[in-house]
């Protein structure tokens, strides 16, 4: 399978919103030049008190298993707090929604609106280069 190749100038400023330190390192090696968040709190915080960020790619489950919307502990085990945040703040960056998770990364998208640059790919079906 062909993956997508994501091209990101090295002058950009990304966050990478994930929890799995595999991912954690694989995005290190892509992107050194990357900020990682691996909590909702650490996220909004991140997002809040730093210069904006051009891209953010943003996973939704915080758990290494795909969490039911209806599950009561749903906002505690994924990152759905952040996207209510970046749609709220009406948040200017290419927002890549990475996750294994179709349910929930299309909730996020929806969440974030026609207006918002959403892109759905999850992770393993894209390469990055920084140039």
């Amino acid at each position: 399978m062909q993956k997508t190749i994501i091209t990101i100038p090295k002058r950009y400023s990304v966050l990478v919103v994930e929890d799995n330190p595999i991912r954690h390192d694989w995005f290190r090696m892509k992107v050194p030049f990357c900020v990682i968040s691996e909590t909702v709190k650490d996220a909004i915080s991140v997002l809040t008190y730093f210069d904006k960020f051009d891209v953010i790619f943003l996973d939704h489950d915080t758990v290494h298993h795909f969490v039911d919307p209806s599950d009561p502990k749903f906002l505690d085990l994924t990152f759905w707090k952040v996207a209510q945040y970046l749609k709220r703040t009406e948040y200017k960056a290419h927002i890549i929604i990475h996750s294994g998770n179709p349910v929930g990364a299309g909730r996020m998208a929806a969440l974030l609106g026609p207006e918002a640059r959403v892109t759905l790919l999850p992770f393993g079906s894209f390469n990055i280069e920084a140039v």
